[in-house]
């Protein structure tokens, strides 16, 4: 729940000072309003880490997990309305972080390293629901009212409807608006000795929300006079919360006012004692509590639990992989037991990351031809007209002119009847996609390109009822550019999907060069591997990589040719 800070000046008159707050997570206001609601929750919120660290330890811990997500973008206005690329980079940052896998681990001060925790939690990614609205989720004046934000749950407040909270860890994203939080969790409740008035306001609040402006990685949030780089940590920090984790400094009252509290604590053994949190810094000199003591440590500023700058949170200790195991075996158990939404087979481009890389024919004929479908696709936005499409498909392409012919063809009903397919161009990327425009002719053509530059197309059934398969071909027009077309056809990926075991074939290659395999933000997780004139076949084992989508990388005679794969396990 990791979010900008509320900024508090509270004259303390006896004194003449000044104490300044900052809170970047609404779980602390969560727990005292309902503390306010119903007296005695709080003492019941923290007894449940307590017996969760028991749980964990008395009924054995599965050696790992996975945990569906319902994913609901509730959007206002256009920037709120974010693609599915950005909810599944997303994802990736969970997966990576809840596995261990995430590339700045080894940044962990030695003093930690012993208690350094891997939790072995899979997130699947089931379902993304978009939903327009004209409701608010954020209540005026300085402090925030998490329950008035609580109206993006429920459809009858112009929200969404949660699905299935039992089976399925929800996470809303929307607006929060100005008053420093960027997300919240309720921690799990439900035991058998919580009376009935203890847990959420009602089954359909269990889960996450997030500011839509920290989602993902690589982004810039400014707020009030703080300014945050996020690095997608927000959600790490909020699950934990719904995992049942307290921040590292425990919520005592009198860190509230700034003041280290060193009298309360957040229940896990690992973690050292500290008094405050950390405040978007990363001093590593830190040390709020028993710094006199022998032996005694400094506070964690690593821990995803912290209020630490993103850059340098990279770990969650065993004591914490502990409770949140105790929660999955007990509080919320559904999750292991709750079937795919999605239970049939969708096709492989369904998401934008990953789109089917296309040729472009640059002979005026349709050489180079795919036929695809969007049969069990789900939708990753809006539409031209602004609904939600009814599935759709992703495709790539570098473009060899500054104008490209789309042609769909072949065109036929899969599901119901409908043969209306529409297709949309997008420039850009993930983080900034420009649409070039809708179209649903037979064939198209798009002028404005720009030669070697990336650009999608999007199909999509225009009926709710009905998917189906087609052809698809890209024809150069206009001035031709030297181009990689060719290059990039010659050279084979398979098996894909594969379980991180491929081969990679140059049969018709007589180029030099290298290879190498990186994630989506760039990051290399392979050496680069040589390739001359006689290479055919190169065998690559990264069976280690966390499921996901990968790119292989060549840079043969000077040009970059990328291939998209899919690790499924």
């Amino acid at each position: 729940m990791k979010n900008l800070y509320l900024t508090l000046l509270l004259m303390l008159s006896s004194f003449g000072l000044f104490a300044q707050f900052q809170h970047r997570c609404g779980f602390d206001h969560a727990v005292q309003h309902k503390n306010e609601l119903h007296p005695g929750f709080k003492d019941r919120a923290d007894a449940i880490f307590r017996q969760a660290a028991q749980y964990s330890q008395l009924r054995g811990a599965s050696s790992s997990y996975v945990v569906p997500l319902a994913v609901h973008v509730v959007w206002k206005n256009t920037a709120e309305n974010l693609p599915e690329c950005k909810i599944i980079e997303q994802v990736d940052i969970l997966n990576r972080a809840y596995q261990r896998m995430n590339p700045d681990t080894s940044n962990l001060r030695s003093i930690f390293s012993a208690v350094a925790g891997n939790p072995n939690i899979q997130f699947r990614l089931d379902t993304i629901i978009w939903k327009q609205t004209s409701s608010d989720f954020f209540s005026g004046g300085f402090f925030p009212d998490i329950s008035f934000s609580d109206r993006v749950k429920h459809d009858s407040s112009g929200g969404s409807e949660a699905i299935n909270t039992a089976g399925h860890l929800n996470i809303w994203v929307c607006n929060l608006g100005s008053s420093g939080i960027l997300g919240y969790a309720y921690p799990p409740a439900g035991l058998a000795n919580w009376p009935a008035d203890s847990e959420a306001p009602t089954p359909g609040d269990e889960g996450v929300v997030l500011d839509y402006r920290i989602i993902g990685a690589e982004g810039v949030y400014v707020q009030q006079t703080t300014t945050i780089n996020t690095r997608g940590n927000t959600a790490i920090h909020e699950v934990g919360h719904y995992l049942g984790l307290r921040h590292v400094w425990g919520d005592g009252l009198l860190s509230i006012l700034g003041i280290a509290d060193c009298t309360v604590d957040d229940g896990v053994m690992d973690t050292p004692n500290c008094g405050i949190p950390s405040n978007y810094a990363c001093n590593l000199t830190q040390n709020t509590c028993d710094a006199t003591v022998t032996g005694d440590l400094p506070d964690m500023i690593e821990n995803f639990m912290d209020y630490s700058d993103e850059d340098c949170q990279n770990t969650l200790t065993l004591g914490q992989v502990n409770i949140m195991h105790g929660v999955l075996n007990v509080e919320r158990v559904g999750l292991a037991t709750a079937p795919p939404i999605h239970n049939t087979i969708r096709p492989l481009n369904d998401a934008l990351p990953r789109s089917v890389v296309l040729g472009v024919n640059t002979d005026n004929s349709c050489t180079i031809n795919t036929n695809s479908y969007n049969t069990a696709a789900s939708p990753s936005m809006s539409a031209c007209s602004g609904a939600n499409p009814a599935n759709d498909v992703w495709f790539s392409f570098e473009a060899v002119s500054t104008e490209v012919i789309i042609n769909v063809s072949n065109i036929q009903a899969t599901t119901g009847a409908s043969t209306a397919l529409t297709y949309e161009l997008f420039s850009g990327n993930c983080g900034a996609l420009q649409s070039m425009g809708c179209f649903s002719s037979a064939s198209s053509t798009v002028s404005g390109l720009q030669n070697a530059e990336e650009y999608f197309i999007r199909v999509y059934s225009n009926d709710a009822g009905a998917a189906q398969s087609f052809n698809l071909c890209l024809q150069a027009a206009g001035n031709v550019s030297v181009n990689t077309t060719a290059l990039a056809e010659a050279i084979s990926v398979f098996p894909n999907p594969n379980s991180g075991i491929f081969t990679v074939s140059f049969p018709n290659v007589d180029l030099e060069g290298t290879m190498s395999v990186k994630n989506f933000l760039g990051q290399q997780l392979s050496n680069k591997m040589s390739i001359d004139r006689f290479t055919e076949n190169i065998q690559v084992d990264l069976s280690t990589l966390a499921n996901g989508v990968y790119l292989v990388e060549f840079n043969l005679a000077g040009e970059r040719i990328v291939k998209k794969i899919l690790v499924q396990k």
